[in-house]
């Protein structure tokens, strides 16, 4: 492989590490706002909403190491892009 290929498939790479990160970051603000809103609806004020939710996940960093792929995990490949979240109550 050529230094300019090589250099190329770094850029690529990098480029979709970062797409898939901020599809990462966009779906977890979904789901936190759909849980906030949840908990509202069930009588619940904002923060103590947003507090249990987050507490529920664990924390929103905590989700993003937890993937596969994330480089703290072992392996270190990149995560494929997709839905990275799970409903809680689906175990």
């Amino acid at each position: 492989m050529s230094a300019r290929s090589r250099v190329l498939s770094f850029l690529r790479n990098l480029l979709r590490r970062e797409n898939v990160e901020r599809e990462l970051d966009d779906e977890l603000r979904s789901f936190v706002e759909m849980a906030v809103d949840e908990k509202r609806l069930a009588g619940h004020r904002e923060e103590d909403a947003r507090r249990g939710v987050l507490l529920e996940l664990g924390g929103l960093d905590q989700v993003k190491e937890e993937r596969p792929g994330h480089p703290n995990r072992s392996g270190g490949r990149a995560a494929p892009p997709g839905p990275f979240l799970r409903c809680p109550d689906a175990g």
